[in-house]
């Protein structure tokens, strides 16, 4: 296991790789240590350069050329979540999916468990978690909304009005 940080536009991305897959990428590194001591319990790896391939990658998804990340992933959670997590690797850049869609994707009529697995999705931005939005409104982001804006901006999808008062 190692872990690499990514100096991105909003802000250092911290990603954990075991056996060269990815398994994390968090906002910070207290949210990846924190994953890595919960569902691995163990504390975060050595840290090494980010391989340059996959550094080319986020440059260029950042740049906006890059419409796919074709990496080798490792997700890591129940049997649910990650057939909610394999679900958020089907909605097709520049659009949105609301929690309701991803339940139906997936079997599944319960938009809170939808909203629960999609909050947990260990692999941020390469898992797009960001393109799922509520009925009326963004919903929520770990990353926060101004970081989900942003990518949602970053990939040209159409973004939610706020909820009326």
């Amino acid at each position: 296991m190692y872990r690499a940080i990514y100096h991105s536009p909003i802000g250092p991305l911290h990603l954990v790789f075991q056996n060269d897959c990815l398994i994390n990428l968090s906002f910070s590194e207290e949210m990846a240590a924190h994953w890595v001591k919960r569902l691995l319990r163990r504390t975060l790896p050595e840290q090494r350069p980010l391989p340059r391939r996959l550094e080319q990658d986020l440059d260029d998804y950042f740049q906006g050329r890059l419409r796919h990340f074709d990496w080798q992933l490792r997700l890591v959670g129940t049997p649910f979540q990650e057939r909610v997590w394999k679900a958020l690797l089907e909605i097709p850049h520049g659009q949105t999916a609301t929690y309701k869609a991803v339940g139906e994707k997936c079997g599944c009529r319960g938009y809170r468990a939808i909203g629960r697995a999609v909050g947990t999705n260990p692999i941020a931005i390469i898992v797009p978690c960001h393109r799922v939005v509520g009925r009326s409104g963004l919903g929520g982001f770990s990353g926060g909304l101004h970081i989900k804006r942003f990518l949602l901006e970053l990939e040209g999808a159409p973004i939610p009005p706020p909820p009326q008062a």
